[in-house]
């Protein structure tokens, strides 16, 4: 096993067994007492000025401007293939999180306590998942780019030192207990280190790599069919332009949806058209490929296969933007008056 595996390794069963210890530990009196006691003092150390400023820092993480900036870093590193994996990482982070806190039902810290209006349960940290999880994210593309080391260094002490600070700005603010926040970091950390290495293996996928090599031989391993089936996605979002506007439409309808509370039944629909749409795009990409290797002159049967794949495309899109708007217009109405 190579060094770094088994410093990853150690990393996820450290991050994954703090989370477990709080999570179980939830009632324990003295946990409980430890929480308050926290909370309490920081109560008690407030100001004016740092107030302000801590408010200044839990926005980073309020998720429209982390859909914000996750659209704007989608454009800003298209070419580089960190798009898709941007993408998916804040969905990934923000589905967890309330989902967790749907299964925890901590409540949060008495009124008293709060300097901000919050709703919803307190354990997970929300915004402690979302600094670490998609501030961390930045971090390790920032760590795998050209840049020299100093400029690296500087990036990544400052998004370390935003994160922290978000997590700090939700004790301070009294909106969370200091076990949620700690979790939050354990949980994000412990996902991270295995979308990491997930997003390691995509990005070393040959940019212009087939999605299956014409001389090797499939064989007949379930582990193999996986390894060939993440080739080929990874073949289709590199290679496929259209990717990232689907996957930015999935982001957006993600956020909101967890902000508009859409019901379960309206979950599952949009959960299906996000496999339509992009199911739909990879079987495009394929059939031009394919095409383009049986053709590689110019022939009309071939811009008629090329089209009527595009067009099918273009169909289950419509179909997805018309649901979404059944879904979310009678929610958002409301809110625009």
């Amino acid at each position: 096993m190579k060094k770094r595996t088994l410093w990853m390794l150690l990393g996820f069963i450290f991050c994954a067994t703090v989370f477990l210890a709080i999570a179980f530990n939830l009632q324990n009196g003295t946990l409980h007492s430890l929480d308050l006691s926290v909370t309490a003092a920081l109560v008690a150390w407030r100001s004016p000025t740092l107030t302000g400023i801590m408010k200044g820092m839990t926005a980073l993480c309020a998720p429209v401007i982390l859909l914000l900036i996750c659209l704007a870093l989608m454009y800003l590193y298209r070419k580089k293939h960190y798009s898709i994996p941007i993408a998916i990482n804040l969905m990934v982070s923000v589905s967890l999180n309330y989902t967790l806190k749907n299964v925890f039902l901590r409540e949060r810290p008495p009124l008293i306590y709060r300097a901000v209006a919050e709703t919803g349960y307190s354990f997970p940290s929300g915004h402690a998942m979302a600094a670490m999880a998609f501030y961390g994210f930045l971090i390790y593309i920032v760590a795998q780019s050209a840049w020299g080391q100093r400029p690296k260094r500087l990036m990544i002490g400052l998004m370390s030192l935003v994160i922290a600070l978000v997590g700090f700005s939700r004790v301070y603010l009294g909106v969370h207990y200091l076990s949620d926040v700690v979790a939050g970091f354990a949980l994000s950390a412990a996902y991270l280190i295995v979308y990491s290495a997930v997003v390691g293996r995509y990005l070393h996928q040959d940019r212009g790599a087939p999605l299956a090599a014409p001389e090797a031989f499939k064989s007949g391993r379930l582990a193999d069919s996986f390894s060939y089936a993440f080739d080929g996605l990874a073949a289709g979002f590199k290679n496929e332009r259209n990717m990232i506007v689907h996957f930015s439409a999935m982001a957006l309808v993600t956020v909101f949806g967890f902000l508009l509370n859409i019901s379960e039944a309206e979950w599952v629909a949009c959960v299906i058209l996000f496999g339509l749409v992009i199911g739909m795009e990879l079987v495009n990409t394929a059939v031009e490929t394919t095409v383009d290797i049986c053709m590689p002159h110019s022939d009309p049967r071939a811009k008629v296969a090329k089209d009527t794949a595009a067009g099918a495309v273009m169909v289950v899109s419509i179909a997805a933007a018309i649901v979404g708007m059944v879904i979310f217009f009678p929610k958002l109405w409301p809110l625009v008056h």
